[in-house]
């Protein structure tokens, strides 16, 4: 992350990963001509991605989310059809005698060892760190920590 500041009012900051850069600010069109004038670029316009994480622009701002990531996740686990759950997290008991995720419910299924486990819940763990650590992240470390107790 680089800061160019020329006055007070003029500010832009320059991200840069590998060879992608995205110029936020108020002062883009300057800091672009002079990049311009020291380095070889193209200028792809308003980004839409950067790592995996997509921008949109609308009248009240600027939102980050994971869409793409979280669907395409569900179709490589084959959980796109999954009922998906107000809370990230059931508990069903507390009482440290029983499963605290309780018995399986009619409907459900059990995932076998031939399920990529651990992958699966990596991947979550990504997810949730980029996109809602405090509501997901918790539920992700929770699952993490059964996979290796």
């Amino acid at each position: 992350m680089y800061i160019y500041k020329e006055r007070s009012e003029n500010v832009c900051l320059l991200a840069l990963y590998v060879d992608d850069i995205i110029l936020i600010g108020n002062d883009t069109a300057n800091v672009k001509t002079l990049l311009k004038e020291k380095f070889e670029m193209k200028d792809m316009g308003p980004a839409s991605q950067i790592l995996g994480i997509q921008i949109e622009r609308n009248n009240d701002g600027i939102i980050l989310h994971q869409t793409k990531y979280a669907k395409k996740l569900l179709a490589q686990y084959k959980m796109q059809d999954a009922k998906g759950e107000l809370t990230p997290l059931i508990v069903r008991s507390l009482s440290l005698n029983n499963d605290v995720y309780g018995e399986i419910r009619d409907g459900e299924t059990e995932i076998g060892p031939e399920f990529p486990y651990k992958e699966a819940v990596g991947a979550l763990l990504y997810l949730a760190s980029i996109s809602r650590p405090k509501f997901f992240g918790y539920s992700a470390g929770q699952i993490y920590q059964k996979t290796y107790s």
